[in-house]
């Protein structure tokens, strides 16, 4: 089995074991706090923007995920406590109207508590819009869409396919759109039925 911990000012935990236990330590390194500001290309604020830092990490077939959203201010500014440091962590920003935005963080040492990622700024975001066809010329009603990328972004593992991808689904005659992607080269996947 696996068992996690988290505490105030600890980033969590996990531990695997086999067969039954009553007790089971699970040990905690101190966090990181994470914080940065979010502007648009002319310098001003971005305050409604969606924020998260993504780690992810396979062991031995062991999956270690970290989602964590921040705390947001008006001025664009956010600030995030006890964020692991055994993961290779993604910044991820969105906002109406921008391009999502991801930040690889890099790793520091035990003796550092507190990383300032400075001002991040988001693009106008890029949009796609067009229709599936199926070889016949008929709409692929209902087709489902997978938008990865942009190229260009170095994400570690497989945080790639968890913050650089977007799905929509296609209407009833084979149309879709999708928003909110930054500028650069995306590929999609399609699934019909």
């Amino acid at each position: 089995g696996t068992r996690s911990g988290r505490a105030d000012g600890y980033g969590r935990a996990e531990v695997q074991f086999e067969g039954p236990r009553n007790d089971l330590d699970v040990a905690l390194r101190a966090g990181l706090v994470l914080r940065g500001r979010l502007v648009d290309a002319a310098g001003a604020p971005i305050a409604a923007a969606k924020v998260v830092v993504a780690g992810l990490r396979y062991d031995a077939g062991f999956g270690q995920r970290e989602w964590l959203r921040p705390l947001r201010a008006e001025d664009g500014t956010f600030s995030l406590d006890s964020v692991r440091r055994d993961l290779d962590l993604v910044l991820q920003a969105r906002a109406t109207g921008f391009g999502a935005s991801a930040h690889p963080i890099e790793r520091v040492g035990a003796n550092v508590r507190e990383v300032d990622l400075g001002v991040l700024t988001l693009e106008a975001q890029a949009t796609i819009e067009g229709c599936v066809l199926r070889g016949d010329g008929s709409p692929a009603a209902r087709a489902g869409l997978l938008f990865r990328g942009p190229k260009g972004i170095d994400l570690p593992d497989e945080t790639a396919f968890h913050v650089g991808g977007m799905g929509v689904s296609a209407d009833d005659v084979g149309g879709f759109f999708v928003g909110g992607l930054a500028a650069g080269t995306w590929t999609v996947w399609l699934n019909a039925p």
